[in-house]
């Protein structure tokens, strides 16, 4: 027998962006057991914030063995078989209810709870969490974190009857404010009769995306951004019929489909 070896796992889940549930947990847990109306993050509650990730993950693991015979060579006519081991991860978690139950959370916990992680809310913890950056594999970041609705996918007709839609359509609240997917450096900032208020990203290596129909922008043209930061705010400016983001990605020049780009989030 050949000596076994470790394969690369073969299902593997890259860890979601649970940090607004996490710092939610932590805040409703901390603030509502005391007079207190400001956190302080001491050593102490670091730890509490911590425990309150891993009480909301388990990370599971099993081995497969797979048997197999690699192909003849000139050296080797007659190779052994041989034994691969195969590790697939696998990392679950509990919902926010689930956790406030473990917490024994009030009614009125509960419902502030709900609310910190509400479609308003929501952009706020994530800037506390610093955005959400471009993750390993290089797909880009959401622009509109919580927000997974699609109004009008790449391609379809528009809500004017016009076929061939460049981007997503990603409704919101109004003023519900917008992420950069990727690092890069603002070309344009302004308005243009069709996009409304909008701003285009370049990223330096052929990669390019337009955020319109803005109530307004929070960058200017020239400026250097970096993933996950505030861009710009939903609106319904320019050929818009309702409050959205019209989210368009481009590679060389040529428009792709953000979906193949992004991972709803």
């Amino acid at each position: 027998m050949t000596e076994p070896k470790f394969m690369t796992p073969a299902h593997r889940r890259a860890w979601a962006s649970y940090w607004p549930e996490v710092l939610a947990i932590f805040a409703v847990h901390t603030n509502l057991n005391s007079d207190s109306d400001v956190v302080v993050i001491n050593a102490a509650q670091m730890q509490r914030i911590q425990d309150t990730f891993w009480a909301m993950h388990e990370i599971t693991y099993e081995v497969e063995e797979v048997d197999t015979t690699p192909e003849p060579t000139e050296d080797d006519p007659d190779p052994e078989q041989q034994t691969d081991y195969i590790l697939h991860i696998t990392v679950s978690s509990k919902t926010v209810d689930e956790l406030a139950e473990l917490y024994n959370f009030t009614q009125d916990q509960n419902d502030i709870l709900h609310e910190l992680l509400s479609d308003e809310m929501r952009p706020t913890l994530l800037a506390l969490c610093g955005g959400i950056g471009i993750i390993e594999d290089g797909e880009l970041c959401w622009p509109l974190p919580g927000h997974t609705y699609i109004s009008c996918n790449f391609g379809d007709d528009d809500a004017y009857g016009n076929s061939g839609h460049r981007g997503t359509d990603i409704p919101a609240p109004e003023g519900t404010p917008i992420l950069a997917a990727h690092s890069g450096t603002v070309i344009i900032s302004g308005w243009n009769n069709s996009y409304g208020n909008q701003v285009l990203l370049d990223n330096g290596a052929g990669l390019s995306t337009r955020y319109a129909h803005m109530t307004a922008a929070a960058v200017s043209a020239g400026e250097t951004v970096t993933a996950g930061q505030v861009i710009g705010y939903v609106g319904n400016t320019g050929d818009s019929t309702g409050f959205h983001l019209h989210f368009e990605v481009m590679q060389n020049g040529v428009r792709v489909n953000p979906l193949d780009a992004v991972t709803p989030q």
